[in-house]
């Protein structure tokens, strides 16, 4: 994989070169494991999940100023683009087409075995108010998009000219940080639901269509699913 196409469009690294890479992705690992040592699903609490929210926020847009202000780059240097139609359209067609593939593994091969797809986390989420769940998903949706994705991906595969272990990477951070608390099932979705996010990422170097994506599958779980009581 690693002959799938480089960000050709970016520019080359400025005067901070290697170190802001590597302080930069220091930070990715840093973020990566955090999840690890936060309180258990049952103390979830409203008030703590605006904080969570909002320092998710603050932690990517540090990230970004340490791409642009010591990596001397772009921000299309991590996949932060224009959006465009085509690229929401792509995430989209994705997303319905997971959509689909998980709801026949469930029904067929999960529930009838008496395995649930829904964990301590997201059961947590689901008492929360539908606006707290809508800032839960449009949060995830683009800070881990840019953190996971863009930045970790990008700079991984960047530094050792390999793709594979870039995909390896966010694999291994994104799936090991959110272990924790979503419990087997829902952990082995999301190991292979995070090679889909790679892949694409590599195909289209565009975190218009991974944000879309990641909305739409957060989207439904937290937000459509619960609406219509399935």
């Amino acid at each position: 994989m690693s002959d799938i196409r480089m960000d050709r469009s970016s520019p080359t690294t400025g005067e901070g070169g290697t170190s802001g890479t590597i302080a930069l992705l220091v930070l990715v690992v840093a973020y990566g494991v955090l999840p690890l040592f936060l309180p258990e699903p049952s103390t979830i609490t409203a008030a703590g999940m605006w904080k969570s929210d909002l320092g998710k926020w603050v932690v990517t847009t540090v990230m970004v100023l340490v791409v642009v202000a010591w990596e001397g780059r772009s921000p299309g240097s991590i996949g932060l683009r224009r959006p465009r139609l085509k690229e929401a359209g792509i995430g989209l067609a994705v997303g319905a087409g997971w959509l689909v593939l998980f709801w026949m593994v469930k029904t067929v091969l999960l529930e009838p075995a008496g395995l649930s797809v829904v964990g301590a986390t997201q059961r947590a989420f689901l008492s929360l108010a539908p606006l707290q769940r809508i800032s839960i998903v449009l949060t995830a949706a683009v800070t881990e998009e840019i953190i996971f994705r863009g930045i970790l991906m990008q700079r991984v595969e960047e530094l050792t000219g390999s793709s594979w272990l870039a995909v390896a990477a966010t694999v291994l951070l994104f799936v090991g940080g959110h272990g924790a608390h979503f419990g087997l099932v829902v952990n082995a979705f999301q190991a292979v639901v995070t090679v889909v996010f790679a892949l694409l990422y590599l195909w289209r170097r565009d975190l218009t269509s991974l944000v879309t994506l990641h909305a739409v599958i957060d989207g439904w779980a937290l937000l459509v699913v619960p609406a219509l009581g399935l």
